[in-house]
């Protein structure tokens, strides 16, 4: 056991002993490494920073242009329904026509968020669908809802931290969707194609 114990303490002390020359032969190295990083880095930021903001001004002008479609859709419905001729403008924001197009190869990706605008109201939702749960009568939950202030029920699942279950659930109803305290809001977003690395 003496033996072993002295090889211990060697192999410990070639650990440290050969850690520091490896330390040591790599300091030059890393010192370079640093400096042709150092000087790359900028551009490599700079260019980050360009393709943010040109995608960013991108995506602010997709949504403009879904807005605008989207009020065009509805002033026709209202002329429609009202026995009225629609122009041909406003036809065409409405099928986007008029839509200023994305560069070749580049695409958009329109998409469904959530925020919970309210936490008190979602929690008042969630309770009431645990008393749903719990076999209240309908006429007694009708009451409790007007009493809680909430329009219906919520599943405990939008009370969970990682956001997962109210993302899919955005992605699934699109504009129908509808939870108390919860607000929902279609995005979009410009997509470029994958450019193949060397």
């Amino acid at each position: 056991m003496d033996t072993a114990g002295q090889w211990l303490s060697a192999c410990r002390s070639g650990v440290e002993t050969v850690s520091g020359m490896l330390k040591q032969k790599l300091a030059p190295v890393m010192a370079t490494a640093d400096g042709i990083k150092s000087a790359y880095q900028p551009l490599i930021e700079t260019y980050k920073q360009g393709e943010a903001a040109l995608r960013s001004k991108m995506n602010t002008h997709l949504a403009l242009q879904a807005q605008l479609a989207r009020e065009a859709r509805e002033q026709v419905a209202a002329e429609v329904g009202a026995g009225h001729e629609v122009g041909v403008d406003v036809l065409a924001v409405a099928h986007g026509v008029e839509n200023v197009a994305l560069p070749v190869g580049m695409g958009a990706r329109t998409s469904w968020a959530f925020e919970v605008a309210d936490e008190g109201a979602l929690r008042r939702a969630v309770a009431l669908q645990e008393i749903i749960d719990a076999g209240a009568p309908g006429n007694a939950v009708e009451a409790i809802a007007q009493l809680l202030g909430v329009p219906g029920p919520a599943s405990r699942e939008w009370l969970t931290v990682d956001g997962k279950f109210g993302t899919k659930f955005a992605r699934e109803h699109k504009q129908s969707a509808s939870v108390p305290g919860v607000a929902f809001a279609e995005t979009h977003s410009v997509t470029a194609a994958r450019t193949k690395k060397n």
